[in-house]
């Protein structure tokens, strides 16, 4: 199979810029057994054809070629593994809906998440601040359960901010005698990018 995605020009669909995107608004998936005018699609080492048939077929649109097995620069096999071959890594990432066409890097991107992401090398979008390297925590359950961090860029705060997943715990309030539910009993962390540790708020 081979997929092609639609683009379609959009004017300032995710900020207050003047900037026209690029947006992905649908894929399709083609069999490489599709006869062209020339031999069938799977023959074409180029995305030209495949582009140009999708183009005549729906009779619309701007169509672009993606890969289903790219991520960040790479390509993989169905098993998850790299392929030796990485000329099949096209245009970067899988151009899933939503995603960004980029015609000056020709490569499909996501949406940038905050204004104050750039785009990487790999053409990922990464915040100023790296990713917390410590994602998991040991809960005070009496079991010494691993438990994951539930992280979150905070814009504003420009930082990153974690709760932690413990079950909700019983408690009574000081007003009555009605049980309720603490859904964060831990409250909430940021972490300290200079001691890679995560600080109580």
């Amino acid at each position: 199979m081979a997929y092609f995605a639609k683009i379609e020009k959009q004017t300032d669909p995710f900020d207050d810029s003047n900037e026209d995107y690029w947006v992905v608004t649908n894929v399709v998936a083609i069999s490489n057994d599709t006869p062209l005018a020339v031999g069938k699609l799977g023959d074409h080492t180029g995305h030209v054809q495949g582009e140009d048939y999708c183009r005549k077929l729906f009779k619309t649109g701007t169509w672009k070629q993606t890969s289903y097995n790219t991520r960040r620069g790479t390509h993989y096999q169905s098993d998850g593994t790299i392929s030796e071959d990485q000329s099949l890594a096209l245009r970067a990432n899988y151009a899933g809906i939503g995603k960004i066409y980029n015609p000056a890097k020709d490569v499909f991107i996501d949406a940038q998440p905050f204004a104050s992401w750039s785009l990487s090398a790999q053409n990922v979008w990464t915040g100023p601040i790296a990713y917390p390297t410590v994602t998991t925590y040991i809960s005070d359950d009496g079991l010494s359960t691993e438990r994951v961090y539930r992280i979150r860029w905070n814009e504003a705060g420009q930082k990153w901010t974690a709760v932690k997943t413990d079950p909700p715990q019983d408690f009574k309030t000081s007003l009555d005698s009605v049980h309720e539910k603490d859904n964060n009993p831990q409250g909430t962390v940021d972490w300290n990018p200079a001691t890679f540790a995560w600080d109580a708020v």
